[in-house]
């Protein structure tokens, strides 16, 4: 159902990807695209500007739990369905950034430090108006990269090598405040 826009915003719960309930918050159809074919939403190109602007409250529930690849499939479903969306895949150049080790020896920095203790309790994420990121603990460095396309809002590659899970401290030259 359609937000509407003067209504005060109220946070909704979320929920683990691996769920059986698929309720975005506050979603905009350029970002149900996005997610339904697993780009970054500035890779979604066309469409008429309200795709961008208006937003949506999606409330979707499958009998038991289901992975991020089956929310897409569904999601990709409800688009076809509900806004007739149809599909032009292309490969277009565009700009890219790359996540790489700081240091000329390789060994990672003190924002950086690997996982020993899963059960450690999550850092809090932390959006200040740019410069400094502090997130979760324990993610994979690709998670780390995701964060950072969104913060340059162009794709990112993970060029560091580093397996595992990281807590991490992602820091920034850019001034914009974050969405």
């Amino acid at each position: 159902k359609k937000i509407d826009p003067s209504a005060p915003f109220v946070p909704t719960k979320t929920y683990p990807l691996d769920s059986a309930v698929y309720a975005p918050p506050n979603a905009t159809v350029s970002s149900l695209i996005a997610f339904a074919y697993n780009v970054l939403e500035n890779q979604v190109v066309g469409g008429p500007d309200w795709i961008r602007w208006d937003h949506f409250e999606i409330d979707a529930r499958s009998a038991g739990k289901s992975s991020a690849d089956e929310k897409r499939l569904m999601v990709q479903s409800l688009l076809e369905e509900r806004f007739g969306l149809v599909v032009h895949e292309e490969e277009r150049r565009m700009e890219s950034g790359s996540l790489v080790m700081a240091r000329d020896d390789g060994r990672p920095g003190p924002g950086l430090t690997q996982c020993d203790d899963l059960s450690a309790p999550a850092a809090p994420v932390v959006w200040p108006r740019g410069g400094r990121l502090s997130a979760r603990r324990c993610a994979p460095m690709s998670a780390v990269a995701d964060v950072a396309a969104r913060i340059l809002a162009l794709p990112v590659i993970d060029k560091t090598g580093l397996t595992g899970l990281w807590n991490h401290l992602l820091t920034y030259a850019d001034p914009r405040p974050l969405p």
